[in-house]
């Protein structure tokens, strides 16, 4: 791991990190801000740049991610807020390994990377979760189940992408609210 943040406080300012072999920012219950610099995982492909697991909250802002294997990996009940952050040239720049807070705003990107995609793994919500707008579809492993008294929010301008023979099942609330000239899509993995 390069940072490992074990329920402390970590603020970074125009900084590199660079060359680490698993975890650029292992996040676990803590409070980590970077604001300006680069998280550069050249030489090995198969770490993840910003670990965050349940009850951390990770805010980036104004920086790079690149050549890594998974970019942002948003865990269950952890908190990601980016602004103005590129992740490209990695793999997977957007990896949903459970119901995580993801926030992103400015000129955020996910483009350039080996799989243009945030690949959704895990298959049920039982709280509320919002995904956010982004550049790249929301790729799906299989079906997605909104249980009862849970709430999904598809941000304007989504493209969620499922295998053929699976999709979203609803039994609670489903919000899809498309801004004034936007769409949401809801589509097949074979629809490129």
């Amino acid at each position: 791991n390069q940072l490992y943040n074990q329920t402390g406080s970590i603020t970074l300012n125009g900084t590199t990190l660079e060359f680490f072999k698993t975890y650029g920012i292992y996040n676990n219950g803590g409070t980590t801000t970077m604001t300006g610099g680069l998280i550069d995982m050249t030489g090995n492909t198969s770490g993840i740049a910003i670990y965050p697991v349940s009850g951390s909250t990770t805010t980036l802002s104004n920086l790079n991610i690149i050549n890594s294997n998974y970019g942002v990996y948003v865990s269950a009940s952890s908190t990601i807020n980016l602004t103005n952050v590129n992740v490209s040239n990695n793999v997977w720049p957007l990896w949903y390994a459970g119901n995580g807070s993801l926030t992103v705003s400015g000129s955020s990107s996910f483009t350039g990377n080996t799989r243009n995609i945030a690949y959704v793994q895990f298959g049920s919500v039982s709280t509320s979760l919002t995904f956010p707008k982004v550049n790249v579809p929301y790729y799906f492993e299989s079906s997605f189940t909104v249980n009862t008294g849970a709430t999904l929010t598809i941000g304007s301008g989504n493209i969620l992408k499922f295998p053929l023979s699976y999709g979203l099942i609803v039994n609670g609330t489903l919000i899809a609210d498309a801004a004034v000239g936007e769409n949401i899509f809801f589509t097949s993995h074979r629809d490129d």
